[in-house]
């Protein structure tokens, strides 16, 4: 005979519950819109801004500028085949993992230790091409 008794209250809670999930969820969702449309954009205009503000730069530009400096060039490197097979790197620094395995004598506790070793590091020439003018 239970089985026949509804309780309409419960049914009602259990969708109060649900509205107001979907309530929170969409004030979060919200916030998150707020947030990125008033603190992540502008700080993106304005990168942007300063960027579109460089000066445009021909290779004596480039080559008379100070370390330190910032500059904003598009070329192309010439003359610097990739140094490693299958890989497009033109630059880089080669390190190997090296495990100092405990010796036997020493308690069971003991686990292996490594380091990363320095093995080679390669920088060609970088020739960049600016506007048929070579930049080292």
């Amino acid at each position: 005979m239970t089985l026949f008794i509804l309780n309409p209250f419960a049914a009602v809670r259990k969708r109060l519950g649900m509205i107001l999930a979907v309530f929170a969820i969409s004030i979060a969702c919200g916030l998150l819109g707020i947030l990125m449309a008033f603190v992540f954009a502008p700080r993106q205009a304005l990168q942007a801004n300063r960027i579109s503000r460089l000066p445009i730069m021909n290779a004596a530009d480039v080559e008379s500028a100070a370390a330190g400096d910032e500059i904003l060039i598009t070329g192309v490197l010439v003359d610097n085949d990739p140094l490693l097979d299958g890989s497009d790197l033109v630059a880089y620094t080669e390190e190997v993992w090296e495990v100092t395995v405990p010796d036997d004598t020493q308690e069971d506790s003991a686990k292996p230790r490594g380091t990363w070793k320095r093995t080679r590091t390669v920088v060609p020439k970088l020739l960049l091409e600016l506007k048929g003018e070579l930049v080292q």
